[in-house]
């Protein structure tokens, strides 16, 4: 029988995702063994001072074991959490990595192996219920490793220990290193051990291509921004993505069609960079004067979206908390009826 896929479907047993953490969920962060700094907890490699007792990156996926165990929903995550950290115990994921002397690097490694060990947990009940075979794993990275300070938190992060290789760039910027990431799938009898994709997809093709998978109906969605990968994960064929839009917003742009990637910062002073990714993957030349005309053909398609995009609501809020504080409300330079506004 064709599913439907819900208006908002419960992947995980707890509403648990990334921006109640960042932007005032902090009840749920205490829950959960966060610390809470200025209003922002402090969780994940984001912040790098993780000494909790019981660390969001083991809650989740316990709660996903404890699930398929017993088929429930789980509304409490209970006692007995491995610890990450160094208070308590001498066996934490942290102490496997003592021969690395910088502490934000070491816990870096603890947390990237508490993360491991995890996912085997999870995959380790999934064998137990008989379900491996009828389950598609997916991993993937949501952004490339932090390079900048900027990113990295309210903690006291000394050294920022993500290495991107020689992709330019991290997290919160649009060049490869922070958007090029590892995606890692796993169904046996389904997609074939060890092998790779070398065409380009994107995050929001995740949808239509698990829904395809499960064989849900789409209709009454609104048009997906993504397309069906499924043929290129599972049998190899090329994929039919010929763009990627990493973002466009008022300061700039990232968009990629074919192998020509263009950065644009829009803000002064204003910077335009065009990089042919098949020949230089790792930006470092900028091609842009050499090429005009994919430069303008870029550009105005960075414009279509951006005319076909709703106003971000984030700079005017944002904009008129400050103004309001200290000059009472004021109109922002961005409001379409900007000259109709009156002193």
């Amino acid at each position: 029988m064709m599913k439907t896929i819900p208006r908002c479907a419960k992947f995980w047993i707890c509403r648990y995702p990334f921006w109640d953490f960042c932007f005032g969920h902090q009840e749920i962060a205490k829950h959960y063994g966060g610390t809470v700094i200025h209003g922002q907890p402090e969780y994940g490699p984001a912040v790098l001072t993780i000494t909790d007792e019981s660390p969001i990156f083991e809650n989740v996926p316990r709660e996903s074991v404890v699930f398929m165990s017993h088929g429930d929903t789980v509304t409490s995550v209970g006692e007995g959490f491995r610890e990450i950290g160094t208070s308590h115990t001498g066996d934490g994921p942290v102490h496997r990595f003592a021969a690395i002397a910088d502490p934000t690097r070491r816990t870096y490694a603890g947390m990237i192996a508490c993360m491991d060990d995890a996912i085997g947990r999870v995959l380790a009940a999934l064998d137990r219920k008989g379900m491996r075979q009828q389950t598609l794993i997916v991993w993937h990275s949501d952004n490339g490793g932090t390079r900048s300070a900027m990113f990295s938190g309210e903690g006291k992060v000394k050294t920022i220990p993500c290495d991107n290789g020689p992709l330019k760039g991290g997290k919160g910027e649009v060049y490869e290193g922070g958007t090029r990431v590892p995606c890692i799938m796993s169904w046996p009898g389904h997609i074939p051990a060890g092998g790779t994709v070398a065409g380009p997809i994107h995050v929001v093709d995740m949808l239509p291509t698990l829904a395809g998978v499960a064989q849900a109906s789409t209709d009454g969605c609104k048009p997906f921004d993504g397309i069906d990968a499924w043929p290129v994960i599972a049998q190899g064929k090329p994929s039919a993505r010929s763009e990627v839009v990493y973002n466009v917003d008022p300061l700039g742009a990232g968009l990629r069609q074919g192998d020509w990637k263009l950065v644009w910062k829009a803000t002064l002073p204003a910077r335009i960079e065009l990089f042919n990714l098949a020949q230089d993957p790792n930006e470092a030349k900028n091609l842009a004067a050499a090429h005009p005309e994919i430069v303008q053909r870029l550009q105005a398609r960075v414009g279509e979206l951006a005319e076909a995009s709703a106003k971000p609501l984030f700079f005017e809020t944002a904009m008129g908390a400050i103004f309001a504080g200290i000059f009472g409300p004021a109109p922002i330079p961005m409001e379409d009826d900007l000259g109709a506004a009156k002193p």
